[in-house]
């Protein structure tokens, strides 16, 4: 097998769930920034520091994008868990 056959091998099994997992870490960074604004503003007549303020909105920022790769860790490891208990039940592996 040529490297040419090897990267379009590679390409067919795994593209859509690369372009899936890009989809899903683009949506989360988008929301992220979007809560990170809205709850920017509300603080902004809460919390009269814009240190502390900043340092909020980075801190649900944050979060909404670990959520978000929380989410996508769980369905990449549901798929391998399903993969790995179909090749047992099938008598793959010992």
């Amino acid at each position: 097998m040529t490297a040419k056959d090897i990267t379009l091998d590679l390409i067919i099994r795994y593209g859509f769930q690369v372009l899936g997992a890009i989809i899903i870490l683009t949506v989360g960074i988008l929301l992220a920034r979007w809560i990170g604004n809205v709850s920017n503003r509300w603080l902004e007549s809460r919390v009269k520091e814009p240190p502390m303020r900043l340092l909020m909105v980075r801190a649900i920022r944050i979060l909404v994008i670990l959520l978000t790769l929380l989410v996508r860790a769980r369905k990449h490891c549901r798929r391998s868990v399903d993969h790995l208990y179909e090749a047992l039940s099938r008598g793959r592996i010992h």
